[in-house]
């Protein structure tokens, strides 16, 4: 009785280690790639996820440049709304995507 109330609590620890680890943030670096847009001067960008306001940047380029941003977030679906903003007019526009690991992912803007 004593082994299998030890395998209880041993499976136990392991599900709320593994819910725990599975809930903590990810290191994403999101790469605003807007060399399709060689007038751009910067880039602005909305984060939600279902629907609810995660985060807000703002961030100024050079032309033809790749903007990095460095984000802690939570497994799952996000949208982005992106807006480049150009002497000749700002481009808009959002993409989904998904987190589940630490990563990079570039989002081409202006295509």
């Amino acid at each position: 009785m004593k082994r299998a109330a030890r395998l209880v609590a041993l499976v136990g620890v392991i599900a709320v280690g593994w819910l725990v680890l599975g809930a903590r943030p990810r290191d994403v670096v999101l790469v605003y790639d807007a060399s399709a847009v060689p007038d751009a001067t910067a880039v602005e960008v909305d984060l939600r996820q279902g629907g609810a306001f995660v985060r807000h940047a703002r961030i100024l380029l050079h032309p033809g440049e790749q903007a990095h941003h460095p984000v802690r977030l939570r497994d799952g679906a996000y949208e982005v709304a992106w807006r480049v903003e150009r002497p000749s007019g700002a481009l808009a526009g959002e993409r989904t995507i998904d987190v589940d690991s630490d990563q990079t992912i570039v989002l081409p803007l202006g295509r």
